[in-house]
């Protein structure tokens, strides 16, 4: 099971160095180095994100992934149709509510050469389109 002291509390969450924005994507992901857990090194799975930012990703997976795993993720985006690849540290995990999957908090330790300016125009675009969404519901 999961260790709850690993789970960021609230206050932590709204103190995050950059905007975060939900999004669902597909990302292919390969386990680098996995610390203690040999079965998992090597292992290629898939997950989806559920929010993302300038500096990580918030992942939710059918494999508990421990923190300080390093992993390569592929995030798949339909608009613009683009594959964004990152190189991340898992910071935080916990259980999500939907029984057996989990939620990973990773930061990025590395972004595909040439990848960093759209990412980060592709994450702004997400995060300008969420706070127009909730403007306009206000």
């Amino acid at each position: 099971m999961t260790d709850a002291a690993e789970k960021p509390s609230t206050d932590e969450m709204d103190r995050r160095r950059h905007a975060r924005a939900a999004y669902e994507a597909d990302v292919r992901v390969k386990l680098y180095t996995v610390s203690g857990y040999v079965d998992l090194a090597d292992k290629v799975l898939y997950c989806c994100t559920a929010d993302l930012s300038e500096s990580g990703i918030r992942l939710s997976s059918d494999i508990e992934i421990p923190v300080g795993s390093v992993l390569e993720m592929s995030v798949v985006s339909e608009d613009p149709a683009k594959v964004f690849t990152h190189r991340g540290e898992v910071r935080w995990v916990f259980d999500d509510i939907d029984p057996g999957k989990f939620l990973l908090g990773i930061e990025f330790i590395q972004s595909s050469s040439g990848h960093r300016d759209e990412w980060l125009e592709f994450v702004s675009a997400r995060v300008k389109r969420e706070a127009e969404k909730q403007a306009s519901a206000d």
